[in-house]
């Protein structure tokens, strides 16, 4: 049933980043828009969605504790696979366009922006940052993050 939930979760926010991507033109898009793109996904996801930043944190640990086989988890790994698709058009885009530096493999780049902005998200989401303090609205440093990312990867 987590497994169901976190597929529905995911394909349900897959539609909206589609219709976002539609919206700002993503076909028309460079490389290092398109990953600017996929990097404020993750400031979306904290803006308007900290219920399923906070879900995927638990079911991260749950499906990894419970020891949750491949065939178990196919439906939900195929809902969140479009974004590892947008990030591979990214890339793509990058080897022809030149806009970011792409001297590390895909994989590489794909996983550790993913991972860097939903980690960090997630954790907002959740509030427990240290020091404790009252809840407060952490989009400047997510902000500050994608534009990190942004220099490490965007040619100048």
């Amino acid at each position: 049933m987590v497994i169901e939930i976190g597929t529905v979760k995911w394909q349900e926010y897959g539609i909206l980043v589609e219709e976002a991507y539609r919206q700002r033109g993503g076909d028309q898009m460079n490389a290092a828009e398109e990953l600017e793109f996929f990097l404020d996904c993750f400031i979306d996801l904290y803006r308007n969605h900290k219920d399923l930043l906070r879900f995927n944190r638990n079911f991260d640990t749950y499906v990894k504790h419970a020891g949750c086989t491949q065939d178990q988890m196919q439906p939900y790994n195929e809902a969140v696979s479009l974004f590892a698709d947008k990030f591979h058009i990214v890339f793509r885009k990058a080897q022809k366009d030149g806009t970011l530096s792409i001297s590390i493999p895909e994989k590489t780049l794909f996983e550790s922006s993913l991972y860097i902005m939903l980690s960090v998200a997630g954790k907002y989401a959740e509030g427990l940052v240290f020091p404790p303090e009252e809840e407060r609205d952490r989009i400047e440093e997510l902000v500050m993050l994608k534009r990190m990312i942004l220099n490490i990867y965007a040619k100048k």
